[in-house]
């Protein structure tokens, strides 16, 4: 599926295609529809950059306890 804005809209958003593009990413993982992967993925950056991107709009990672208790087993297998 294509989303089509035309040029007239963006131009009237003050905003650059870029930066309207993650802009919506950056809303589409703060609503919990996007994870953090494919929200770079989607933009064409890193994982690290996406992290960047939605620290500027104060957005906080989704980072649950569960995934805190797999890092930790992951990390304690590495380390034996």
């Amino acid at each position: 599926m294509a989303i089509i804005i035309s040029d007239d809209l963006i131009g009237k958003t003050g905003l650059s295609e870029k930066e309207l593009k993650t802009d919506f990413a950056c809303w589409l993982y703060a609503q919990e529809k996007l994870s953090l992967a494919r929200g770079a993925a989607f933009l064409g950056i890193t994982r690290m950059e996406m992290q960047e991107e939605l620290s500027k709009r104060e957005i906080n990672i989704h980072y649950s306890e569960a995934d805190v208790m797999e890092d930790l087993s992951n990390l304690s297998k590495i380390m034996n």
